[in-house]
């Protein structure tokens, strides 16, 4: 015999959420966002040293959202060296604005 299981819309939300989480958190790596990082560095370079800090800074906070730490520390070893390159390969802007 099946037994019928009622669920409240709360229920139901709150298990939706837990198991779209749970699919994401599994998913996104930091091989991943590293990629994306590269992708968008290797692209954009002629947006001038501060935009494309300023642009991969907001890049690794967001990364910082859907990462899990262990995978949030291995893309952020990647991001200091990345960064440190651009400082030291890109020609200095016109401007400093980018703030460190």
């Amino acid at each position: 015999m099946k037994k019928i299981i009622r669920l409240t819309e709360r229920d139901l939300t709150r298990l939706v959420k837990r198991t779209i989480k749970e699919m994401y958190e599994d998913e996104y790596t930091a091989d991943q966002a590293i990629e994306e990082l590269e992708d968008y560095v290797y692209s954009n370079t002629q947006l001038g040293k501060n935009q494309l800090l300023s642009d991969i800074s907001r890049m690794a906070d967001s990364a910082a959202e859907e990462l899990s730490d262990e995978e949030y520390d291995k893309f952020m070893n990647y991001y200091d060296d990345l960064e440190n390159q651009i400082l030291q390969e890109l020609p200095d802007d016109e401007e400093d604005d980018y703030e460190y």
